[in-house]
């Protein structure tokens, strides 16, 4: 048996003594402070990794795996030969060309600018566009017609289907500037609106590709870019290298990841400075814990005087009164931690929170790094605190304090 042990759990765990009532009433307040921030520690990390797992999906909905891009101006002849070259191997289940170019809108009186996507029938699968289209249809190849997002639609009053006043696309004409006002436009039918981020519905319509060559005056083989969606079991970084292979030098390749890189550095920043603040509060929490060791040793002189006398030494009364408060802080980060995670469950299971101004349910997401990351923390502060507070059981206890 470690008497060592033995004495911190019945210093944590035991009865407690009238004459020192206080001191334990103060080790439990502090303690609480620690289940509160251990608690919000986890809920914030679960809600960061929620935001990241929420706009990964999100990107995977609106976005392609892998982008063909051209190395110089705004766009590349697309041959059948090397859309042949790209299908053969089986690497991809959608390979999509897109014309895409800045466009101003006018329906009425009112005007803004978008950005139009030219696109053919498959590229609705990379867009998930059944998913996300909630009034009308997508226009078809042969249509003149043209699907915006729901907050565009209402920005501009645009009516669904309104053939009496079709929106009307303008660029400005090859060769001239909009100062000149010289400009090629073409009338276009609003056929669908589909939802998505404010962001993207605010900035993207989509017509088909042979309207959008048209109004851009291009020849029938040049496209913008052409998207990529991955075939089942395929993975990004096997496909990303054997398609570098396959393109001409003329031709750069990115991914979904690449083409993000902005948004994920900004969620790792603002994930780590959450982590940061949390964690210093923590370690104010752990102080008030610290103190409340402190005043604990103090108060034990007589059990000090006790154990010296049966023969511990210094080191090993010290050890008695370490891990007394590295268990106080251990269990208390522990408490936090499970509660963290049963409010997250619940959050998970039942929705109760909203992302505000939305009815979407604020993502939430369990990861086992997360649970780590918390649990080293605490594991961390709980040493440095009773290391620290441990130091004055070296004293003799006849000394006076």
């Amino acid at each position: 048996m470690n008497p060592g042990g033995y004495i911190a759990r019945k210093y944590l765990h035991g009865p407690r003594e009238r004459s020192h009532a206080l001191i334990h009433i103060i080790s439990r307040i502090a303690s609480l402070g620690i289940v509160i921030t251990a608690m919000a520690l986890i809920v914030v990390l679960s809600g960061f990794s929620g935001l990241r797992r929420f706009n990964i999906d999100l990107m995977d909905s609106t976005g392609p795996d892998l982008r063909i891009l051209p190395g110089k101006g705004k766009t590349f002849v697309w041959s059948p030969a090397l859309a042949d070259s790209i299908a053969r191997p089986g690497l991809f289940s959608t390979i999509a060309p897109v014309i895409e170019e800045k466009v101003y809108l006018r329906y009425g009186n009112k005007q803004t600018v978008a950005v139009m996507r030219g696109m053919d029938s498959t590229y609705k699968s990379v867009i998930r566009a059944d998913s996300i289209l909630v009034d009308g249809d997508w226009p078809r190849d042969d249509w003149a017609a043209v699907a915006m997002g729901n907050a565009l639609a209402n920005k501009l009053s645009v009516r669904l289907n309104d053939y009496k006043f079709p929106i009307i696309l303008m660029v400005p004409a090859p060769g001239s500037s909009p100062l000149n006002g010289a400009f090629r436009q073409r009338s276009l039918l609003v056929s669908g609106i589909y939802q998505n981020t404010l962001d993207f519905e605010n900035r993207y319509i989509f017509v088909p590709i042979t309207m959008a060559r048209d109004l851009l005056a291009l020849e029938n083989n040049r496209v913008s870019y052409v998207d990529l969606e991955l075939a089942p079991g395929v993975d990004l970084e096997t496909a990303r290298q054997q398609l570098q292979k396959l393109l001409p030098g003329e031709l750069r390749l990115t991914d979904k990841y690449r083409m993000n890189r902005s948004l994920f550095k900004m969620l790792n920043s603002e994930n780590l400075i959450t982590y940061l603040v949390g964690a210093f509060i923590m370690l104010i929490a752990v102080f008030n814990v610290t103190g409340a060791i402190i005043i604990l040793i103090l108060y034990k002189k007589r059990d000090r005087f006790i154990l010296s006398a049966l023969g511990m030494t210094p080191a090993q009364i010290r050890n008695v009164f370490f891990r007394y408060g590295f268990r106080l802080v251990m269990l208390s980060g522990l408490t936090g931690l499970v509660l963290g995670l049963l409010l997250v469950g619940l959050q998970k299971q039942f929705g109760w929170v909203m992302v505000p101004g939305t009815h979407l349910v604020y993502p939430v997401e369990i990861r086992l790094t997360n649970i780590l990351i918390v649990l080293g923390t605490v594991a961390l502060l709980a040493w440095v605190s009773a290391r620290f507070a441990s130091r004055f059981a070296l004293r003799t206890p006849d000394e006076r304090i």
